[in-house]
């Protein structure tokens, strides 16, 4: 799963409650997820790529055993999800009703700490001081490749928080510059 519409609309109206206008929101890029996903359970072998130096202790001929997630396998993304999934679970976190890409980081008393969307390698996060924890353990396990907060690009869209009142701003007028018209020609009309 990918943190859908309704997803990010339902992040964005509790990151942007007045009782949260002071959580900080980010985008966090996971870098070479696939290799962290979960364990094959498979035998796959591939042979190393022909472009480049050779892979240290490759020999002309030999094949590797892939034991994770590479990108390009159709299973790749599944594996990656059901490892980060099962972090946020161990970690806190549980999954939200709405939709299975959205994580709820709650306190003992039901408080609500932040929130978390998952799409493929990029996270949506808002939250407080536990978040912050959290997103801190996230990035001890699989290491970010970026991470920015409160104006960011995320998917396509440019998403900032104004601190002062709390609103979440969403644009995607970067996205609509870079279109390009599709001309049909006249005889496929």
């Amino acid at each position: 799963p990918t943190l859908s519409r309704a997803g990010q609309h339902l992040f964005f109206l509790v990151a942007s409650a007045q009782q949260h206008r002071h959580w900080r929101i980010g985008s966090s890029d996971i870098e070479a997820a696939f290799l962290k996903g979960e364990m094959y359970d498979r035998v796959l072998y591939a042979t190393p790529p022909r472009l480049g130096p050779p892979l240290p202790g490759s020999r002309p001929g030999c094949l590797y055993r892939v034991k994770k997630g590479v990108f390009g396998l159709n299973d790749a993304p599944r594996k990656w999800w059901l490892r980060v999934k099962h972090f946020l679970l161990r970690n806190g976190c549980r999954q939200s009703k709405v939709d299975p890409a959205l994580f709820i980081l709650e306190g003992d008393n039901g408080t609500i700490h932040g929130l978390i969307g998952a799409h493929v390698d990029d996270l949506l996060s808002a939250g407080d001081e536990r978040m912050a924890e959290l997103l801190q353990k996230v990035d001890r396990e699989f290491k970010f490749g970026s991470q920015e907060f409160d104006s960011f690009r995320h998917c396509g869209k440019r998403i900032r928080k104004d601190m002062s009142t709390g609103c979440i701003y969403v644009s995607m007028e970067e996205y609509m510059n870079n279109m390009e018209p599709v001309v049909v020609p006249q005889h496929r009309r």
